[in-house]
């Protein structure tokens, strides 16, 4: 299972209040990430929090019989890019943008000069 996309947390309870235990655990999967958690935690299981409803991995370790919950990891939600208008648009060539005037300066130091200019 690839846990990139999780925020890890050293504990094992939701952020709703919700603390895991061994009963919740469904199903089982093996992490494929090397050193993920110092190699204790080798074992996972995904589940929704009953609460909260978030999608959130229980980071496991094997005990005897039976497992133990090391933390826990809840799914980073993508934010929607907010919509931009044409003067706050990300300039993705090599020029810098004036904030004053909106030129456009092809170096820092064509830059530079220009923003003397609105000193006068």
């Amino acid at each position: 299972m690839d846990i990139s996309n999780y925020n890890v947390k050293d504990t094992t309870k939701c952020e709703c209040g919700l603390e895991f235990n061994i009963h919740d655990i469904d199903g089982l999967k093996t992490i494929d990430n090397h050193g993920f958690f110092s190699n204790i935690a080798r074992t996972c299981s995904q589940i929704r929090c009953p609460k909260c409803k978030k999608e959130t991995v229980l980071l496991l370790r094997q005990k005897g019989q039976t497992w133990q919950i090391l933390g826990i990891a809840t799914k980073i939600e993508k934010k929607q890019p907010m919509k931009t208008e044409n003067k706050a648009q990300i300039n993705l060539s090599n020029e810098l943008v004036c904030p004053i005037c909106q030129k456009a300066c092809k170096n820092k130091l064509g830059l530079n000069a220009h923003m003397k200019t609105h000193n006068k």
